[in-house]
């Protein structure tokens, strides 16, 4: 296609740069492009090179500017008849609508072909193949304006622009819209994301212009009746779960939420729920469901929709007051309850009047009086409440339980006692002159190996650990003496600095009260250091006792997974001596009392896949705590199980490391029993860090003093061993696992077997 620029020289315009990631997608529209004949190579001396705009669908549009060629272009002048006579000619037409005819027709055509016109992509030049029809120029600025006519060739079914065919569904769209409404805002784009996820305002937008667009076209097939026609559409186009409402449904919907009485939502409910569907009805009213709806509709068959019925009043006394007025009888007598000498406290009664009492102090754990009262009904044939109401009224019935108090050190109360008194010389250091945060630095330093020593350290400790801080058996040896000495097989290459830290308290307070001590007083001096070497010889004590608790509880482990039928666990302790206890305790017997010995055994086996645990406690008369007391209790303890399990032929012993266990003579009479034939024959003896390893033990000797001490709260004296045998056996002895009493009288005078 060839167009006149007269004597002008040919016109080359810069070639802009394309971005990287662009040139992929150019290189492929260009090659479609060239198979569809659209363009082909060329070599004139024009080049117009192309621009990159994003169409609405995030794709890319190419662009050319042709304004310094139509700059230069000769004009020439070509009748063209007006549109609008034509449209008004065809109006009424039957195979050609309007809209149809302007978008095919009413462009100029040309008579020859003319020089085609040429764009540039990547240093390459390409010209147009054929112009089909080419629209009219807009202005000096806008797009370019080919001139000439088309050649004769060129048929009617070729009359489409390329152009036209390039536009996007958005531009037809708009181009429509606009022809048939010159009032239409043009659409700026269309909905590329799913509508329930796109925001309020986009979906606003959207919903304006979609209804914008059917009343126009509304407007066109009725004018002047759109309000009638336009719910009529909107009905027709409505899914086929649509629920069409009554005028009042809103309105009790309402009245139905709002209540909050049962019979008056299912009152409400019976107008309408035979008018629709279950389904329908649930989507209605949120949260019905359809034992409702069948209520509903039961009510308005047999009372009529929206009736209300009356209904009896039943009384219902399920608690009768004369039982309730013996139980509380049997709860207030002097043998459970006594009134303190000192305070009263108020009840306040239904009716709102106040009484005032004295305090009571009950002296019977709620469960035992509970108990107790089922054995008095049962006695006098009552017929009691249940238990559940009878712990009801004793938890309504406001009084004091009397209770008892006792304390216990151990071991790792030095240590602990060690990081207090660290802390304190780090604060006293403070007041001579020590920065306030080195101060808070060795403080916050000093709190985390106590948290770590108290609950992370036996967690990092095992038995084999590549980590040098964490390996008990690299740890506890010994390489002066052979016997105590284990050689683990792995190398020692990773290091714990939570755990390194511990060893490191002493030095780091030492080291702060060398920076300051000429500034502290000689006599503060000696004090200080003094505390300085004791904290870290308590501290250390502390960090072995943990990794030898964690190495010893190996033993108790390895055999308890590897426990067979015929073999039996037995850890052993002499708890801490009982203290006899009066109920009324003057102040001359509070002094001078003399403990009462007891010793605990407990016995695992498993019979099956299950462990079962028996427990046999010796409380003593007479005598010392010794190896000798301790070996006539094993051999009762052997003799006992030996007798409710004739299958045991071997024991595992486990204790701590006391005198009477840890013993020569002990040893000797244990191997003196294995070389008689002893029925059940002693294979090991393990023990245990002081202090530790006895759980179980320690477990049972704590739910045995608490009996105890539940006994004596309700008015019985513990003085003596046969009173601590009658407290343990009272209410039907301890709960939980088989336990066994043995009152040993004059041990003394027995003899080792």
């Amino acid at each position: 296609m060839y167009t006149n620029t007269g004597d002008s020289s040919p016109i080359k315009l810069r070639p802009y740069r394309l971005p990287i990631h662009k040139r992929d997608d150019v290189d492929r529209q260009v090659q479609n492009m060239l198979k569809q004949g659209l363009i082909s190579p060329s070599n004139n001396p024009y080049s117009f090179p192309i621009i990159l705009t994003m169409k609405p669908d995030n794709s890319d549009r190419f662009v050319i500017d042709y304004r310094q060629f139509n700059a230069v272009t000769k004009g020439d002048s070509y009748p063209i008849a007006r549109i609008d006579d034509s449209l008004y000619a065809l109006s009424g037409s039957v195979f050609m609508s309007t809209v149809i005819w302007l978008a095919v027709t009413g462009k100029p055509r040309y008579t020859h072909i003319v020089e085609r016109k040429l764009l540039s992509v990547r240093a390459k030049v390409f010209e147009h193949e054929e112009y089909k029809s080419v629209e009219g120029s807009q202005d000096s600025q806008g797009a370019s304006t080919i001139q000439g006519t088309p050649s004769s060739q060129v048929t009617d079914s070729q009359t489409s622009d390329w152009f036209h065919d390039q536009l996007t569904a958005r531009d037809k769209f708009n181009q429509a819209m606009h022809t048939i409404s010159k009032e239409f805002t043009p659409l700026r784009s269309q909905l590329s994301h799913d509508w329930d996820i796109i925001e309020r305002r986009t979906k606003n937008y959207y919903l304006s212009k979609a209804v914008e667009s059917i009343n126009i076209v509304v407007s066109y097939i009725a004018p002047g009746q759109e309000d009638k026609i336009l719910p009529d559409v909107c009905l027709k186009l409505a899914p086929a779960n649509y629920i069409e409402k009554d005028t009042l449904i809103d309105e009790r919907i309402v009245a139905y939420i709002a209540s909050n009485h049962s019979d008056i939502q299912i009152q409400i409910l019976s107008i309408f729920a035979n008018k629709y569907t279950k389904e329908e009805l649930k989507k209605l009213v949120p949260g019905l469901t359809i034992s409702k709806i069948d209520r509903a509709r039961k009510h308005a068959t047999l009372c009529g929709p929206g009736d209300v019925v009356k209904k009896e009043e039943i009384h219902r006394d399920r608690l009768t007051r004369a039982k309730i007025a013996h139980f509380l009888d049997f709860l207030s007598s002097p043998a459970y309850c006594q009134i303190v000498g000192f305070g009263s406290k108020i009840i306040k009664l239904s009716n709102g009047a106040e009484i005032k009492i004295p305090k009571v102090v009950r002296t019977v754990m709620a469960s035992r009086v509970i108990q107790l009262y089922d054995i008095f009904c049962k006695s006098t044939d009552f017929s009691s409440l249940r238990r559940s109401s009878l712990y009801k009224i004793v938890k309504l019935c406001a009084s004091s339980q009397k209770t008892s108090l006792q304390g216990l050190a151990n071991t790792i109360a030095d240590g602990m006692k060690g990081i207090d008194t660290l802390e304190r010389i780090v604060r006293k250091l403070n007041t001579f002159g020590l920065d306030t945060t080195s101060t808070k630095e060795v403080t916050l330093f000093l709190y985390r190996t106590n948290q770590h020593l108290k609950f992370d350290i036996k967690g990092h400790t095992a038995f084999q650990s590549d980590v040098v801080n964490h390996c008990s058996t690299y740890a506890l040896s010994d390489n002066k003496e052979n016997d105590f000495y284990g050689e683990c097989q792995h190398e020692h290459d990773n290091s714990c600095s939570v755990c390194s830290a511990v060893l490191q308290c002493e030095s780091k307070v030492t080291d702060l009260y060398k920076e300051i001590q000429d500034n502290i007083p000689s006599e503060q001096k000696e004090e200080i250091e003094h505390d300085l070497e004791m904290s870290g010889k308590q501290i250390t004590a502390w960090h072995s006792h943990c990794i030898r608790t964690v190495h010893q509880d190996k033993a108790k482990q390895d055999i308890l997974s590897n426990l067979k039928p015929n073999e039996v666990l037995v850890i052993m302790d002499l708890a801490m001596k009982f203290i006899p206890f009066l109920h009324r305790e003057k102040q001359a017997d509070f002094l001078g009392k003399k403990g009462m010995s007891w010793h605990f055994a407990c016995a695992v086996t498993k019979p099956k896949d299950q462990l079962e645990l028996k427990c046999f406690i010796h409380i003593l008369d007479d005598g010392v705590q010794g190896w000798f007391t301790v070996a006539n209790i094993l051999s009762d303890v052997m003799v006992a199980l030996k007798k409710q399990n004739p299958m045991l032929t071997c024991t595992f012993l486990k204790s701590d490391n006391a005198g009477c266990y840890h013993c020569g003579s002990l040893l000797a009479f244990i191997q003196a029993q294995n070389l008689k034939g002893a029925p059940i024959q002693i294979k090991q003896y393990n023990f245990s860090e002081a202090q530790s390893g006895k759980d179980l033990c320690d477990s049972k000797t704590s739910h045995s003093k608490l009996h105890i001490l539940r006994y004596a709260d309700e008015g019985h004296d513990v003085t003596s061993p046969f009173d601590m045998k009658q407290a343990l056996e009272s209410y039907g002895g301890l709960r939980g696992h088989s336990h066994q009493l043995f009152l040993s009288i004059n041990i003394w005078n027995l003899k080792c077997p």
